[in-house]
């Protein structure tokens, strides 16, 4: 088994999954789920991975204290996140003015609070960033949990967290059965990163082995017909609440065989060099891919063309622009100002997160 400081390339393939799933369902078919299990496998991967990192830092945090492993945590993570989201916005601000009266709310990360409290996804090419906020939310407090919980209650902890989660979206549908604050609101994806982080925990404590990854990846089938049967009900409280919850199980099992390297032709395909970059760039696709979508439309009434509607042509063409955007950012912002986290350390942990 590799060691946990490596670089793994199959998470970022995982990502270039996730991102693509995405843009499918914006670009391609809006009534498709699998923009929805996209965002839900970022949160999955990002839970774990973070986690993982804070577990390791609590290493450090016996030499440097733990409010200094948490403050290069956060300074890390601003780094990394907050030029190319400041940078997009700056750009959403400066070219589509529907964008303008709502920026308070996305430069202080209440976007999901915004969409929850106005019933709407308005303004629909800042919609995006309601994940965006939610992952910021968790970062404001997941650093202490995780580097000041003491290591026998951490996995107690996760597990009540990811049941915390069950409980809170079954009370949202009850209480609003339509609307974004379904999707929105933080404590409802506390499943998906309380599990990539209760993955994290269990691999720190040894106890993830191969035989447990294959229970694991039997589980998963289980879980996924359970959730297939499921979405022919069209019920709410089982597809949002429960479903939800099941279709993290497959997740964890994917994410955990990625952490090791899965072989022989999935090692080849999640290898790929192409694909690998997509997954590092995926942050900059995720960003700015409704932005892009909304340049475009820009463009095209400019020159008094038509758009196509929803599908395959509409997918390239928004695809490629919003590629060609988060390369632009990863190139000249993204990954220089990457190579500054060098200077913020604590322990070594996976390169590129």
């Amino acid at each position: 088994m590799m060691p946990k400081s490596e670089y793994r390339p199959q998470i970022d393939s995982l990502r270039a999954i996730a991102v693509f799933a995405v843009m499918y369902s914006h670009f391609w078919d809006d009534a498709s789920l699998w923009g929805h299990y996209g965002v839900r496998l970022f949160f999955v991967i990002s839970g774990y991975l973070i986690t993982g990192i804070l577990i390791r830092s609590k290493e450090a945090a016996r030499s440097q204290g733990a409010l200094g492993v948490i403050l290069v945590f956060y300074l890390r993570r601003a780094l990394r996140i907050f030029p190319a989201y400041y940078v997009m916005l700056a750009l959403a601000a400066a070219f589509l003015p529907e964008v303008r009266s709502s920026l308070p709310w996305h430069a202080a990360y209440l976007s999901n609070i915004l969409f929850a409290l106005d019933g709407n996804w308005d303004p629909w090419p800042l919609a995006h960033l309601w994940s965006l906020s939610v992952e910021e939310q968790f970062y404001l407090f997941w650093p202490l949990l995780i580097v000041l919980s003491p290591g026998r209650t951490l996995i107690p902890t996760l597990i009540g967290i990811i049941f915390a989660a069950v409980a809170f979206r079954a009370a949202i549908v009850f209480y609003l059965p339509e609307g974004p604050a379904r999707y929105v609101l933080t404590p409802a994806a506390f499943d998906a990163l309380g599990g990539g982080g209760l993955l994290a925990a269990i691999e720190a404590s040894n106890r993830l082995t191969d035989p447990p990854r294959r229970r694991l990846a039997i589980a998963s089938v289980a879980a996924i017909a359970i959730v297939v049967v499921s979405l022919t009900l069209q019920s709410a409280m089982f597809n949002f609440v429960l479903g939800d919850f099941l279709t993290v199980v497959p997740m964890v099992a994917v994410v955990s065989w990625a952490s090791v390297g899965a072989k022989g032709l999935v090692k080849r395909l999640a290898e790929n060099s192409i694909v690998r970059y997509l997954g590092r760039i995926s942050y900059g696709i995720y960003l700015y891919h409704f932005p892009a979508l909304a340049v475009v439309f820009l463009f095209c009434e400019h020159f008094e063309m038509q758009l196509p509607s929803l599908g395959p042509i509409r997918f390239v063409i928004a695809s490629l622009v919003t590629v060609a955007a988060a390369a632009v950012s990863w190139h000249l912002l993204e990954q220089p100002l990457n190579r500054l986290k060098a200077r913020l350390s604590y322990v070594a942990a996976p390169a590129g997160n």
